[in-house]
């Protein structure tokens, strides 16, 4: 942590007490992300084709699934 004074307890500027085991996993999860993506990972830069294949056009589903979709938004 800096060097800079600290808050007194209680105070409105002091932050949240640290709990170790969420610290923990925090630090897990930054490693892990650290490490980024497999090159070949199906999500890691797709074709745009692929990206088309996945998308769910309005205009491709039934009328039945449309008006759902309606009636939702």
């Amino acid at each position: 942590m800096s060097s800079q004074t600290q808050p007194t307890p209680g105070s409105s500027l002091a932050g949240p007490i640290a709990v170790p085991a969420f610290e923990k996993e925090l630090d897990r999860l930054v490693a892990l992300a650290r490490k980024g993506h497999k090159p070949g990972a199906t999500f890691n830069n797709p074709s745009e084709e692929w990206l088309i294949s996945q998308m769910r056009v309005l205009q491709d589903l039934s009328e039945e699934e449309q008006q759902k979709y309606l009636d939702e938004a």
